[in-house]
């Protein structure tokens, strides 16, 4: 139980940094979204962390909105794209980077 109060307080903090923080650091704010991507991602990630970045993208608001979002964005495909096992996760990004570079054989046999 202590284990979910801490993740859920976190998670709650870094939205409140994100979304309405005592400051308009741009810096304070992304370093906000970076821990929530941190607690999103496998193996162990904290509930409603993920719905925090969707939050985020949803109504960051502010001068500084459009690098929020973005970097939000960037964080929740980060998560989406890691299993916590780290030779799979390497495997996947080696795979990924072979489809950008439109490799899609390559892609198939990193996977296979």
């Amino acid at each position: 139980a202590a284990i979910a109060w801490r993740q859920h307080k976190q998670v709650r903090d870094a939205l409140d940094s994100a979304l309405f923080g005592l400051s308009d650091n741009v810096d304070v704010k992304l370093e906000a979204v970076q821990v929530l991507g941190r607690l999103a991602t496998p193996p162990s990630a904290a509930p409603g962390s993920e719905e925090a970045l969707h939050r985020v993208l949803r109504e960051v608001s502010g001068e500084n909105a459009n690098i929020i979002r973005e970097a939000a964005e960037d964080t929740l495909w980060k998560s989406w794209s890691a299993c916590g096992d780290e030779d799979m996760d390497e495997q996947f990004n080696a795979a990924v980077a072979l489809l950008e570079r439109d490799d899609a054989q390559g892609a198939v046999d990193a996977l296979s």
